[in-house]
């Protein structure tokens, strides 16, 4: 089979081979075993975040799936050249691998990654990136944030007093925030506009959307914490960006 293909995780597999873990635009996201020889593979290396076509035939029940080929088209350069570019870029793709599953076709999630790491490449800034790629990450996948009106009782909000549940994934005001179980951030009105608009934004616009400092530090532990809520664990790559953004206060 063929499809497009991101390489977004690999792990080892025995004593010389490796399971290479792609999102491709039609297939899903599927693991294939890979063992280098030279003379037959059209593969000069492997590593994550690779784009390109990828030749492969599918796990069996009972198989793994195999890598044939893989035409690797694009390697995003700048971003590799840059460490907070790299280590955002990192996150991108294994929150893609974790909130997919293996066979089921996702393609926005697909068009999505490959729009992101592009306007990472083109110079965007990684924080506001980050902001627009998770809420629709997590939108994708099922469990999108709720920004308009009071989670529990529909009520309009509050410009002064809304609370934000990572656990429900929403807004609630002031009166519903009291018997909201789990971890609960107030959260002010430029932060939601700002959530908005990443929700709202064509993603070909996702270069134009701003986000000041002070709005990066409140957005993007709530979508950390969204994350560890759905996958009920914190994620290694949130977990990371969390101990860099504290060690540089």
């Amino acid at each position: 089979m063929k499809d497009s293909a991101i390489l977004v995780g690999r792990r080892p597999a025995g004593a010389d081979g490796k399971i290479l873990t792609f999102l491709l635009r039609e297939g899903g996201k599927v693991g294939l075993y890979y063992r280098r020889f030279p003379r037959r593979m059209k593969v000069e290396f492997l590593d994550p975040l690779q784009a390109g076509e990828l030749l492969y035939t599918p796990p069996g029940e009972n198989t793994p799936g195999r890598l044939h080929a893989f035409h690797c088209e694009e390697v995003w350069p700048r971003v590799r050249a840059d460490f907070d570019r790299l280590v955002c870029a990192l996150h991108f793709a294994d929150a893609a691998s974790q909130m997919t599953r293996e066979g089921v076709p996702v393609p926005e999630i697909f068009e999505l990654l490959s729009a992101v790491l592009s306007h990472l490449e083109k110079g965007a800034d990684p924080g506001t990136l980050r902001i627009i790629y998770d809420l629709r990450l997590l939108q994708a996948a099922g469990f999108g944030a709720n920004l308009g009106r009071c989670s529990s009782c529909q009520a309009e909000l509050s410009a002064s007093m809304v609370f934000f549940s990572t656990r429900a994934g929403g807004v609630f005001c002031r009166d519903c925030r009291a018997g909201m179980e789990g971890r609960i951030r107030k959260i002010g009105p430029g932060a939601i506009s700002v959530m908005r608009k990443a929700l709202s934004l064509p993603l070909h616009m996702a270069d134009r959307l701003r986000a000041g400092e002070g709005l990066k530090r409140e957005i993007l532990p709530i979508l950390g914490e969204m994350f560890e809520e759905v996958l009920e664990k914190q994620s290694p790559s949130v977990l990371f960006l969390k101990k860099m953004s504290a060690s540089r206060r």
